[in-house]
């Protein structure tokens, strides 16, 4: 998605803001749609604190954004950015529960969300490597399933769900 310079820090933040890693779906910017319900926010935001429109926003104005958003919303977040190999983190805001994270990354002149993190109910022993809670719907969903039906007609064709034709055979 193309987006002047200044905007993508915007576009980046709101979709950081609304993603939920169980919920996998394309993003969507028209209508009345989380996303841009978020970004919506965050512009008139910008507009209140009158950032520059010649040029992409720097982290002071990032973290501009996220505490004014803090402040008027339930749901708080902490923002990360990384710049190269430069990561700096928003200072902690006193907000009762805990922030959620959102990661951003600085491309060139373009920011971009990476995702966030969720912390594990219970800790992770760092000898193993964690997987996303939908991991197993991901590997279930890849694997073929055949759909059995049973036929007088021995010469009948069936269908996978991957469209292949199976031949029945007599029995």
């Amino acid at each position: 998605m193309a987006t002047p310079d200044r905007e993508s820090a915007m576009y980046a933040l709101a979709m950081g803001i609304v993603h939920d890693p169980g919920v996998t779906r394309a993003v969507r910017w028209l209508g009345p749609t989380k996303e841009r319900q978020a970004f919506d926010i965050l512009k008139r935001l910008s507009n209140i604190l009158f950032f520059p429109t010649d040029k992409c926003l720097d982290a002071k104005h990032i973290f501009q954004l996220a505490s004014q958003w803090n402040t008027r919303h339930v749901s708080k977040i902490r923002v990360f950015l990384q710049d190269g190999s430069d990561f700096t983190k928003s200072p902690v805001e006193e907000c009762g529960n805990e922030p959620k994270p959102v990661l951003l990354r600085l491309d060139e002149k373009r920011w971009e969300v990476l995702c966030y993190f969720q912390k594990p109910a219970e800790p992770i022993p760092e000898t193993t490597t964690s997987k996303p809670r939908y991991a197993e719907s991901l590997v279930a969903a890849a694997e073929p399933t055949v759909a059995v039906t049973t036929s007088e007609d021995p010469g009948k064709t069936l269908r996978t769900d991957t469209n292949e034709e199976v031949k029945s055979t007599p029995k």
